[in-house]
């Protein structure tokens, strides 16, 4: 396993939600297709998020909706792909495709694995931020699916949720200035911190504009560009590796204690 950040501690971690988290819920794809006499499982929805070059799902509130109609019709062709059909046999369901992917409430991604991934991170013993392009609903999602939480509650502790749409926050990615509040949040210099999230452009790109280094969520190994940046395929994955790291340094190396983290039950 190659090491993420070789040479120096970690000191704290951000997390992207939507792509890594939570990822458009199946039953409202499955919904949009159902009028183009379609279907497919949630394995389809969930491969198709994930792009292996810039067409990924990390749109900005400041995209124009060409744009973002250019990112939903990538995220089709994919499931498309997925699902062994021509892509021209979904244009009947475009239309409900981009409410599932623009509208409707995300659902939560693989969610045992997500689960053991958050438990694995507040293991590692790092403060984490989330930070997420939303209309201001990110903190009240994750807390109510058990995921995270910025004070008392079920799932990992964070320290802050840096949301676009949260009133006081004001921009979103890929503007880096949404980074720079969230290193507001935490005692690390940029280069002590790792940012983990799928799109290339939202959150590989934009944190390293400030100095964080970008770890691509690639949970199926697709991206074109391994040597670019670094990789994780799960959570687990970077957890571990900042763990490592941890632990690699001596015992009175300054750094943060272990994390809290509540067991939530499975739904």
């Amino acid at each position: 396993m190659t090491e993420l950040f070789p040479s120096r501690d970690v000191r704290a971690v951000f997390l992207d939600v939507g792509g890594v988290l939570f990822i458009p819920d199946p039953e409202a794809v499955r919904a949009a297709l159902a009028g183009a006499g379609l279907t497919c499982t949630d394995r389809d929805v969930d491969r198709a998020v994930y792009a292996d070059g810039p067409a990924d799902l990390g749109m900005g509130s400041e995209d124009s909706a060409d744009t973002v109609d250019w990112h939903v019709r990538a995220f089709a062709a994919r499931l498309a792909r997925a699902m062994g059909t021509p892509p021209r046999a979904l244009e009947p369901a475009m239309a409900g495709i981009r409410r599932a992917l623009t509208r409707a409430e995300w659902a939560v991604r693989e969610e045992r694995a997500t689960r053991e991934g958050l438990r694995a991170l507040a293991k590692a013993g790092v403060p984490v931020v989330v930070v997420t392009n939303a209309e201001g609903q990110a903190e009240g999602n994750l807390r109510r699916h058990r995921l995270c939480h910025v004070g008392p509650g079920p799932g990992l502790a964070v320290r802050a949720v840096v949301d676009s749409g949260a009133p006081g926050v004001g921009v979103s990615k890929p503007d880096p200035e949404i980074f720079r509040i969230a290193l507001s949040h935490v005692g690390a210099a940029p280069a002590e911190v790792l940012h983990l999230g799928d799109s290339v452009r939202n959150d590989v790109a934009c944190s390293a504009a400030v100095g964080i280094t970008g770890v691509h969520f690639d949970p199926y190994a697709v991206c074109t560009d391994r040597s670019a940046h670094p990789h994780v395929t799960s959570l687990t994955q970077l957890a571990v590796q900042v763990g490592r790291r941890r632990a690699s340094l001596s015992p009175d190396a300054p750094g943060p204690a272990r994390v809290a983290f509540q067991a939530a039950p499975m739904r």
